[in-house]
């Protein structure tokens, strides 16, 4: 959790004020035992989860993810971007000297073999028959210690396409193999929400600002010859509140906007019979929206002056 928010409200805060709002936390001077407010306890969290999404779009998390993009030439040992057609009987070969990881999308049908040259001869590291596939794509991390050359082999059984195939000169973590493509997708945060502000820094971007595009909404379309480092500024959803959250957690907002979390509960909670109460508490959480609204709009002209005294 944020460091900043650790002044806000937990849990358990929140739930006393919501039986306070509700006039249900005291009788005669005496507070009113958790058995008997089960009823309203209970519902808090699924309730104070939906009043916290609705705050964070009002009342944004801002978060910061970093995304390192450099050129896929500079990963290549050989191949790059680019088709051949392979024709049955007819074999298509990719060699580089030394490679850690390898790329490559195929479509037809025929062999696929990863070999290694070890003491003179080529050695098998992995092979594959490809039946009747369109699009298969096939990445893997090489491991070969030791070897002097390392080579992408294709045998066509019929009319066969290879399509960006790469060896590259680096390992990569587990499913981390970069596609060979001419662009790269990048996937943002689980909690991300909606791009607040994008700063750059690299050359490599200049004049082609235009070239940045979403797939999806969580989903950043670069080109791949990008070299830069782009930091994402975001809202991001809050932590789910669930059930089971335990009393001591912390709510991830300002001070003033997470007190609002509990007078939403208040006026969600109560019976329909108290339909009078729920409307006034409804009033009082829009008027204090619109006040922190307006306090956040006002601060957006805010400046900073240097004042020099001698």
């Amino acid at each position: 959790m944020n460091d900043a928010y650790k002044s806000s409200l937990t849990l358990g805060e929140s739930k006393k004020l919501m039986l306070k709002y509700i006039d249900e936390y005291s009788i005669g001077g005496a507070v009113v035992s958790d058995a008997d407010n089960q009823d309203y306890l209970l519902r808090h969290n699924a309730l104070a989860d939906a009043a916290q999404l609705q705050l964070a779009r009002l009342f944004p998390l801002t978060r910061l993810h970093i995304i390192n993009c450099r050129p896929l030439s500079e990963q290549l040992a050989a191949g790059g971007i680019g088709r051949s057609y392979v024709y049955p009987g007819k074999s298509w070969q990719l060699l580089a000297d030394a490679a850690g990881a390898y790329y490559a999308e195929l479509s037809g049908s025929g062999t696929f073999r990863v070999e290694a040259l070890l003491g003179g001869s080529w050695q098998l590291l992995e092979e594959q028959v490809l039946g009747a596939v369109c699009g298969k794509v096939l990445a893997a991390d090489i491991s070969a210690p030791g070897a002097s050359a390392v080579r992408l082999v294709v045998d066509a059984a019929t009319p066969l396409l290879v399509q960006n195939a790469a060896l590259y000169k680096y390992r990569y973590a587990a499913d981390g193999v970069p596609p060979c493509r001419s662009y790269v997708e990048y996937r943002m945060p689980a909690d991300f929400m909606r791009l607040h502000k994008l700063e750059v820094e690299g050359d490599g971007w200049r004049g082609r600002e235009g070239l940045f595009t979403w797939q999806d909404p969580r989903t950043l379309i670069l080109p791949g010859d990008i070299d830069a480092q782009l930091k994402l500024h975001y809202h991001a959803y809050p932590p789910k509140i669930g059930d089971d959250t335990a009393d001591s957690y912390e709510i991830p907002q300002r001070p003033e906007v997470a007190r609002l979390i509990p007078l939403k509960v208040a006026q969600l909670v109560i019976p329909t019979e108290r339909a009078a109460l729920a409307e006034r508490l409804g009033q009082q959480f829009d008027a204090e929206v619109a006040q922190l609204q307006q306090l956040e709009r006002s601060q957006e002209f805010a400046s900073v002056q240097a004042v020099y005294r001698m």
